[in-house]
């Protein structure tokens, strides 16, 4: 299979994660912190799992160094940075 193949034998599951991902609903859910914990069974991460699942039509299961995962830690991140520097930011000058 040449890489003209294996893009378009890919495209549809590209395309199905882009929009999971530029989703603006699973970037504020996944930083909520009334969430149960990111390990619970009904966590915003395990929910985004299933709708993953759901989306692409597979038992989708995050391992060691999975994207999906790696992107919601990024996500996460990035939010509590955000959170630090505003704080930092809101603080009177001495």
């Amino acid at each position: 299979m040449n890489s003209i193949e294996l893009d378009v034998t890919n495209y549809p599951e590209v395309v199905t994660l882009a929009g999971l991902l530029a989703s603006e609903y699973w970037r504020r859910t996944l930083v909520n912190h009334d969430e149960p914990p990111n390990w619970a069974p009904n966590s915003a991460e395990q929910r985004l799992y299933d709708e993953a699942s759901r989306r692409l039509k597979i038992a989708y299961q995050p391992w060691g160094y999975d994207p999906l995962a790696t992107w919601v830690d990024h996500i996460r991140r990035s939010y509590l940075l955000q959170r630090a520097n505003h704080h930092v930011e809101g603080q009177p000058r001495r």
